[in-house]
C-alpha cells in the first residue's frame, strides 16, 4: 500500500486515469483506510469540474507574447526584471523621467 506523500505525487496520474492496475489499486487501498486523502483528491477532482465549468476568456496579448518567448528558449518562467532582446537577456531599464 502507498504513503500519503505518495498519493500527492500520484494524484494527477491517479485522476488522468494513467496509473498502472497494480498501482491504481494500492492508490485506491490507501484512500479506503485514510480518510484525509480521500478527501483531498475529491477536492482535486471538484477543482477540476469547477475549472470546467468556467467561460473561457481569451489571454492578453502581452501574456501570449511572454508565453512565445519562454517556449522559443527566448526567456525562461520566472524571470524578473528583464526583458528579451534580439534574443538576449537585457536588465529592464526604467524610462527617462
Amino acid at each position: 500500500m502507498i504513503r500519503c506523500q505518495q498519493v500527492v505525487r500520484l494524484l494527477i496520474d491517479y485522476v488522468s486515469e494513467e496509473l498502472d492496475p497494480d498501482e491504481c489499486s494500492s492508490f485506491e487501498a490507501h484512500l479506503r483506510e485514510c480518510p484525509a486523502c480521500e478527501a483531498f483528491v475529491q477536492s482535486y477532482r471538484m477543482t477540476i469540474q469547477i475549472s470546467r465549468s468556467l467561460p473561457g476568456r481569451p489571454m492578453p496579448d502581452s501574456v501570449v507574447q511572454r508565453l512565445q518567448q519562454v517556449l522559443n528558449g527566448q526567456a525562461w518562467p520566472g524571470q524578473t526584471g528583464a526583458e528579451v532582446a534580439g534574443g538576449r537577456i537585457t536588465p529592464h531599464q526604467s524610462p527617462s523621467p
